[in-house]
């Protein structure tokens, strides 16, 4: 009862927190108000912000929010098992030790980074994430060889690699691996006609995005044809 009279209660406005959305019937937000406050006034200090993602897990439904990031970072959110999913905005300052800390959050489900140089050491330490569900890395200085370490991310749904143009058709042997995929964006990548029709192996994805690529349209017109899952196309 006190549960349900403090969530109508914020629902109204009346308190300093906010309710993103109910939960699934049988599970339980493990983040008190109190510690959610003291975990934003700590991150604060960072310019870093902290809100309640409802598609996150229950036992780890906050997503952190950073304008730019460096190991120190990593390591401090690392001590928080409530946080399932980080943005970075700008990563330049973060390195494989800040990244291997990750490896700790035992319900990390969705990591961005943006606007970094990603060394195979840095992939590798993301890799060992293995609850991801969601990963983009944009801007990162991939290329075909450093992905594939991308392989032990069986559990992935999502996977943004936009900004890369070092990744080719080459690169797509390690992403139809990714058997989960629902979502894949690869905008600003040297993708061709020719390894597109690679990814008729993904059966679950819904969602493409070849924006600024030499993918024709005649060849995604292949492709959906023979993706009847493929919904959401751009190119």
């Amino acid at each position: 009862m006190v549960r349900l009279l403090l969530s109508f209660a914020l629902l109204l406005g009346i308190g300093k927190l906010s309710v993103v959305e109910a939960q699934p019937s049988g599970s339980t937000l493990t983040v008190p108000p109190q510690e959610l406050e003291r975990i934003r006034q700590i991150l604060a200090s960072v310019k870093a912000t902290v809100e309640i993602d409802p598609r996150l897990s229950p036992q780890a439904p906050l997503l952190v929010r950073c304008p730019t990031a460096n190991d120190a970072l990593l390591l401090k959110l690392a001590q928080f098992p409530q946080v399932g999913g980080i943005h970075i905005a700008d990563g330049r300052l973060c390195t494989a030790k800040g990244y291997a800390a990750l490896k700790t959050l035992p319900q990390l489900r969705k990591l961005v980074v943006e606007h970094a140089v990603l060394s195979p050491a840095s992939l590798a330490a993301i890799t060992e994430c293995a609850q991801l569900r969601h990963l983009s890395l944009i801007d990162a200085g991939l290329t075909d060889a450093s992905i594939t370490p991308l392989k032990a991310l069986t559990r992935l749904e999502h996977l943004n690699l936009s900004q890369n143009p070092k990744i080719t058709d080459a690169g797509l042997k390690t992403i139809i691996t990714l058997e989960r995929l629902q979502s894949l964006h690869l905008a600003h990548c040297r993708i061709t006609d020719k390894g597109l029709m690679q990814l008729e192996a993904l059966e679950a994805l819904r969602t493409l995005n070849v924006v600024q690529t030499a993918v024709s349209t005649d060849a995604l017109e292949r492709l959906t044809d023979a993706m009847p899952n493929l919904r959401n196309v751009r190119r």
